[in-house]
Order: C-alpha cells, then structure tokens, then sequence
C-alpha cells in the first residue's frame, strides 16, 4: 500500500512522509519544515527504515540507532514525530 500524509509537530513544523509497506516498510521519503546534518543524515534514516516492521519501538529504535551511529541531528523534528507519523498513515 502507498500512503503520503503530512504531519504538524506541536511547535508548528510542518512534513510530509511518502510511504509504501505492506507488514514491513517497502520505501519511504520524508521532507518538510525541518534540518538535518549532515545533508545526507535524511536518506541514512530512510534507508535504515527500509525493511523494518511497523511497530512502534522498532521504528523509532532503527531512527535512534541510525542517529546515534552516524553522528546525525535532527533540528526541527525528532525520531517521535516520525515514528508517530507512520503510525498514523497504517490505520
């Protein structure tokens, strides 16, 4: 199934995630009101989501580990948000 939801953090920022899954995430794409360093720190989180179930302390456990490996910040957003909002677009 292919998903594209946009989602507003409570301090306004704003993205969109494109989702394709089935039980497990088949690709995903997130862009938005947000920063992240370094540039390519965005497609290593994507990337590490590939093939991941979608459970809720799987997806953000492999955002986390992603962020914590390859010295990646998020300004603007965070591995909840994200988690969250993949959630939502499953239901």
């Amino acid at each position: 199934m292919y998903k594209v939801k946009k989602y507003k953090i409570k301090n306004g920022k704003l993205f969109e995630i494109k989702l394709e899954f089935s039980d497990k995430i088949n690709n995903i794409r997130i862009f938005g009101d947000f920063f992240v360093y370094p540039d390519e720190g965005l497609e290593l989180i994507e990337k590490e989501l590939i093939n991941c179930n979608i459970k809720k302390d799987d997806i953000k456990l492999r955002i986390d580990e992603c962020l914590r490996k390859n010295n990646i910040e998020l300004i603007g957003i965070d591995s909840i948000s994200i988690t969250t909002a993949i959630l939502e677009m499953i239901q």
